[in-house]
């Protein structure tokens, strides 16, 4: 039987949220405000541990989904990749789900203040003040080497992402007819997650499991149901 598109008929998406692995990068050292501004860029470009190996609820999760997306950030585009290499290992099969990286699924900003070089704190630490600063819109004295994205940009580009990933799921193919399902992938980042969560309950998806969301691996599944053709 021929593939039957999804704007063709009422069917269900299908979406698992995944925060990405954990980064190859030591977090407890201790360091100042300037020194944590360049462990954010060495964050940004750091891979995944080589040894990550998703978990089989996770796997088992994603054996039937078409399209994965992901940020372009290398943590979050290394964790696609082992994750659709897992999928063909546990199917059998030489193709995996299309891969697409887009740069709307990337983490939202940290600032960094400029602090008195004395205070010294592990990153995860400085990242707890910043994050704090960022949802307060403290902007005085931060220093940052990108533009600063603020929380209500961050909360926009969740709602245009969730309108973009359904335009994508609506243009792939319903695999079985009498079981018309959609299912897609997003690898993505915790904070960014977070938003992304609120705008998909915003737009009619149901989150219906999750485990440990907030923790490297961790994921979301959602669904919804459509009845009208969103178009390609």
């Amino acid at each position: 039987m021929n593939d039957i598109r999804a704007d063709q008929k009422p069917c269900r998406y299908r979406l698992v949220c995944i925060r990405h692995a954990k980064p190859q990068l030591e977090q407890s050292e201790r360091m100042d405000s300037s020194q944590f501004l360049n462990w954010i860029k060495r964050y940004d470009e750091a891979g995944i541990h080589i040894e990550t190996v998703p978990n089989t609820g996770l796997i088992d999760a994603l054996t039937q989904i078409q399209l994965m997306v992901h940020s372009p950030l290398p943590r979050a585009k290394q964790t696609a990749d082992t994750l659709n290499h897992h999928i063909r290992m546990t199917t059998g099969s030489d193709l995996g789900p299309e891969q697409i990286s887009d740069a709307r699924y990337i983490e939202a900003p940290l600032p960094v203040y400029t602090l008195p070089r004395w205070l010294k704190f592990p990153a995860s630490h400085w990242a707890v003040i910043y994050r704090l600063g960022w949802i307060m819109q403290i902007r005085k004295g931060h220093t940052c080497w990108y533009e600063i994205e603020t929380l209500k940009e961050t909360r926009q580009r969740a709602m245009d992402g969730v309108l973009h990933l359904e335009k994508l799921m609506n243009c792939l193919p319903v695999r079985h007819p009498h079981d018309p399902v959609i299912e897609a992938a997003l690898v993505s980042h915790g904070l960014f997650l977070h938003e992304l969560d609120k705008a998909l309950l915003k737009k009619g998806w149901e989150c219906i499991e999750m485990k440990n969301p907030r923790s490297c691996l961790g994921y979301r599944i959602y669904e919804k149901q459509v009845e009208e053709s969103l178009g390609c």
